[in-house]
């Protein structure tokens, strides 16, 4: 489960009047970050705030309040939002290594091709950058609601015993066959089939090398005197076109720090 889609489902419902609906779905995201330990971003912890307090659910109100050390209260006459949804890097590639280990099966060692991701240390997209807005000279920055790098690399920690079995098979399987050819065949045939099995042997890299290697979140308050398209955004930002007010009071920004 992704927090992020849960905050991205509770804004969807708040923009469109079914409240009750994005109280449910903000809930869900700040449980999903509790659970993995994460802090609650300041867009979730407003979201949660204004949505109970809008809702008259007023001892869920002071439990977050209090939690958050800060209160809600619904936008004053011409005041606007500010949304923000900020996409961070890609997520890091895969990358091929071989190992040597001792098959039972056919009492000696054989190579295997198995993928690996780099060590968190030498992977530029590990630690994520948030996204600095000046609005009237107040310096903001996005939250972290999503760590895919973290996710992608405890995903494959999961997997990779699987995968391991899954490739000492085939090397198994692939001798096999090629001994039955020697028998069978001759030792040319079989060379030729060993050659072919050995250039095969390839990892596995395939994964969602697109997706962001985190997502951001932030919500803004802009008061009715100040000039939206005045803010200054991080230098090298590519941000969408989607400046338009929902309703006169909510903008919506798409950006993300990937050049085209």
């Amino acid at each position: 489960q992704l927090a992020s889609s849960h905050f991205l489902a509770g804004l969807i419902y708040e923009l469109n009047g079914e409240w009750d609906n994005a109280m449910i779905s903000y809930r869900s995201s700040a449980d999903i970050l509790d659970q993995r330990g994460q802090p609650i971003p300041d867009a979730v912890q407003k979201s949660l705030l204004q949505t109970s307090l809008r809702q008259g659910l007023k001892e869920e109100y002071q439990r977050y309040s209090q939690r958050f050390a800060k209160t809600a209260q619904p936008l004053a006459q011409g005041e606007k939002e500010l949304i923000v949804f900020y996409f961070d890097g890609t997520v890091s590639h895969k990358r091929q290594q071989t190992l040597s280990i001792y098959s039972f099966e056919l009492k000696q060692q054989i190579s295997l091709s198995v993928p690996y991701y780099a060590p968190h240390n030498s992977s530029a997209n590990y630690y994520p950058r948030p996204l600095t807005l000046s609005v009237a000279g107040q310096s903001l920055r996005t939250g972290l609601i999503e760590d895919l790098e973290i996710l992608a690399r405890n995903d494959f920690n999961d997997e990779i015993p699987a995968i391991t079995a899954a490739a000492t098979a085939r090397v198994v399987a692939k001798y096999q066959l090629v001994e039955k050819m020697r028998r069978e065949r001759g030792d040319s045939m079989a060379a030729l089939l060993n050659l072919a099995s050995t250039i095969a042997e390839q990892a596995d890299l395939r994964s969602w090398n697109m997706l962001p290697s985190s997502i951001q979140v932030a919500r803004i308050r802009i008061a009715a005197d100040i000039d939206v398209e005045a803010m200054d955004l991080t230098s090298g930002l590519n941000a969408s076109e989607l400046l338009k007010f929902n309703q006169g009071n909510t903008l919506l920004l798409l950006a993300n720090s990937v050049g085209h």
